[in-house]
Formats: C-alpha cells, sequence, structure tokens
C-alpha cells in the first residue's frame, strides 16, 4: 500500500514539474487596482490560484462540516431523551381500572 501512495505522489509531483517547464513565458499580474503589475512565470500564477481556490473551498467544507456535527449532536441528544420516555412510560404499572372504564 505505501509503494502505491508513493507511486502516486511521484506521478503528481512529476505533473506539477512537466506543467512548470510547459508554462514558463512571463505574464503580468495585477493583485489590486492601484498597485504595478509583477512580473511571474504562468505556472506560479495558476498554481497559486488552484491553492487559494483549495484553501477556500477546504474553509467552507469545514464550516458545513462544523454545523452538520452540531446537527447531529442535537439530534442525537433528542433521540436519547425520547428513548428514555419510552423506558420510563413501558415500566409503569398498568391499571386495571382505567381500561375497564374506557
Amino acid at each position: 500500500m505505501k509503494i502505491l501512495s508513493n507511486t502516486i505522489k511521484l506521478l503528481i509531483v512529476a505533473v506539477v514539474v512537466i506543467f512548470a517547464v510547459m508554462n514558463v513565458q512571463q505574464v503580468e499580474v495585477t493583485y489590486f487596482f492601484n498597485s504595478p503589475a509583477v512580473q511571474m512565470p504562468l505556472f506560479l500564477v495558476i498554481i497559486a490560484s488552484m491553492v487559494i481556490g483549495l484553501v477556500l473551498s477546504s474553509l467552507l467544507y469545514f464550516f458545513d462540516r462544523m454545523k452538520l456535527t452540531s446537527e447531529i449532536r442535537k439530534l442525537k441528544k433528542k433521540v436519547k431523551l425520547s428513548e428514555d420516555e419510552i423506558t420510563r412510560l413501558r415500566s409503569l404499572p398498568f391499571n386495571e381500572k382505567t381500561t375497564k372504564d374506557a
């Protein structure tokens, strides 16, 4: 299994290196409206964009996961209370007077 994961990591690194070698042309990047343009290789711009997108989507996933975990915890507590109530109701003595009156 470790060989497989190392092979996959090696392939990913190889793809990134090939991508970087193929996209070395310089591009001008302006970060904000009044800032001067910065010259950098195209592959850095693309990889930086991918990393920023990954970080933002991870943050959104994390907050959504926290919300769902909180809801699961709340529902488990509600189920526990319901089960306790069912157990309590089952342990009540059966009263024959109330059934004959009905």
